[in-house]
């Protein structure tokens, strides 16, 4: 008699044993099937452009890539061991009026060669091997010491204005801030180089950097108006002309567009429209700190270019379940259990 109950309680057993791991796999695969299944191409959050004193921890860790300021009040190195990629930002032109090295600057006797007159910065002068060796062995040296797996070269469009100042010079202002690029990939060969446009340079960085940033394909801020506004037809078409060549090139394009932090539809819209030609999206407002409006509005409908992408789900039944044999696959729990459901 006990010989009998035990071999019904370890049946009992087994058969309670086989039923919960049948059942974790049919929700495992329902799980899938309902919440994995479908997402729009604007869903994952790729990278981010937060340039505040004190960015939130929590709040970064949304994201895989990260440019941020070299002065950032954060652990970089909590940044690294969650798996992400923080990008210190370095200007290559443009030295800030409230840049915190402007006095380092000024004592080493870089020289500068006129404004920028929207900003109020100072033109670095290209020309002065000093200003290479202090973005490449200070700005740089100090990024990388906190933590930081690459760079955003922001102001290389800003050559512009330091061939203004002396037209005749033009080739070698130019030259010379390729030489700086180059050379800070050969300082920091294993660090990611992003650079802000820099188009009419491309062709002689080949090699050099790994991706390339532009804002306002769709959306933009106007500075006259002091209100958020849609990039011209002409404008959007010129600059997705432009990126599809440096795509075509091997290069990782990312796009910051700018929206009012209240017009969340657009927002969301706009993200879907950059990323379905392969670009990461990164949608805030004009200050750059942090704003990240990149998430679908409650309740709205997906836009056009948001495409909803289909899952097969296959399942495996056996032909034995408890104590009876199943003929038919629809005598099967998986069919009970998985296909009525997802039907």
């Amino acid at each position: 008699m006990l010989s009998g109950q035990n071999h019904t309680n370890q049946s009992d057993y087994r058969g309670r044993r086989r039923k919960s791991a049948y059942f974790a796999v049919v929700v495992g695969l329902l799980c899938f099937a309902l919440f994995g299944g479908f997402r729009t191409e604007a869903a994952a959050a790729r990278f981010c452009v937060n340039y505040s004193a004190n960015p939130q921890l929590e709040e970064l860790k949304r994201f895989d890539e990260l440019i941020l300021s070299p002065y950032a009040r954060i652990d970089v190195h909590s940044l690294i061991r969650a798996a992400q990629r923080p990008y210190a930002y370095l200007s290559v032109v443009e030295i800030a009026d409230d840049a915190r090295y402007r006095g380092q600057v000024a004592k080493l006797g870089i020289k500068t060669i006129g404004k920028n007159t929207t900003w109020g910065s100072s033109i670095a002068d290209l020309l002065d091997p000093k200003w290479t060796d202090f973005v490449v062995n200070t700005l740089a040296a100090d990024a990388v010491a906190k933590g930081f797996r690459g760079f955003f070269l922001d102001t290389a469009d800003s050559v512009a204005l330091a061939e203004q100042h002396n037209p005749n010079l033009r080739a070698e202002y130019r030259q010379a801030l390729i030489n700086l690029i180059k050379t800070l990939r050969r300082t920091y060969p294993e660090r990611t180089i992003i650079l802000n446009r820099g188009f009419p340079m491309l062709a002689d960085l080949a090699g050099t950097i790994d991706g390339v940033l532009v804002e306002s394909l769709y959306r933009k801020y106007d500075f006259a108006t002091k209100s958020y506004v849609a990039e011209s037809a002409q404008g959007t078409q010129w600059l997705l002309d432009v990126l599809g060549k440096v795509r075509a090139a091997g290069l990782e394009v990312y796009v910051v567009d700018y929206v009012s932090p209240t017009d969340s539809r657009v927002a969301f819209q706009t993200a879907a429209r950059i990323a379905s030609h392969g670009f990461h999206p990164f949608i805030s407002t004009v200050e750059l700190d942090g704003k990240y409006l990149n998430l679908p509005p409650t309740n709205a409908p997906l836009p056009p270019s948001a495409k909803e992408v289909p899952r097969r789900v296959f399942g495996i039944f056996g032909n034995h379940q408890d104590e009876f044999r199943v003929n038919f696959a629809m005598d099967s729990g998986i069919a009970h259990f998985l296909q009525m459901p997802l039907e």
